[in-house]
């Protein structure tokens, strides 16, 4: 076998791993980042006037902690955190996953509330928006 045909095939090997390990970074998905966009959409819950709104953003909150095979996942109220990965609590640490876990049961706390009284829903959102902010995402 050639110098030249030894190189090309090196090349090709390293080029091949290095596109399958980004591949794989970007197939992980970003748990902080749903993470983040979860904190975000749970404080427009918090500040929203109608129960249509909170209980909207508390579902978009809702949908990027747990993901589309997650409890609670309802695509009907959107899922800003399409294209991100499968969710805070399936991409996330094992450290940041009882963080995740924690603020996904406020959200569904407040969307049971949310028929009953507007006032525990919005106090669960802001549950779950300290739970996620008070971390290292």
């Amino acid at each position: 076998m050639s110098f030249l045909h030894k190189t090309r095939r090196t090349v090709c090997a390293v080029a091949l791993v290095s596109a399958s390990a980004l591949f794989a970074q970007a197939y992980a998905g970003d748990a902080v980042l749903q993470a983040e966009t979860a904190a975000q959409h749970a404080g427009f819950a918090a500040g929203s006037d109608g129960i249509d709104s909170v209980r909207a953003h508390m579902h978009h909150a809702l949908n990027c902690l747990v993901g589309p095979d997650g409890e609670g996942f309802d695509t009907s109220f959107g899922y800003p955190c399409d294209g991100m990965g499968g969710g805070a609590i399936t991409d996330g640490s094992s450290a940041m996953q009882a963080y995740y876990i924690e603020a996904a049961e406020y959200l569904r706390n407040g969307l049971r509330a949310d028929a009953i009284d507007i006032d525990i829903a919005k106090a669960n959102a802001v549950a779950a928006k300290n739970t996620l902010m008070n971390t290292d995402m």
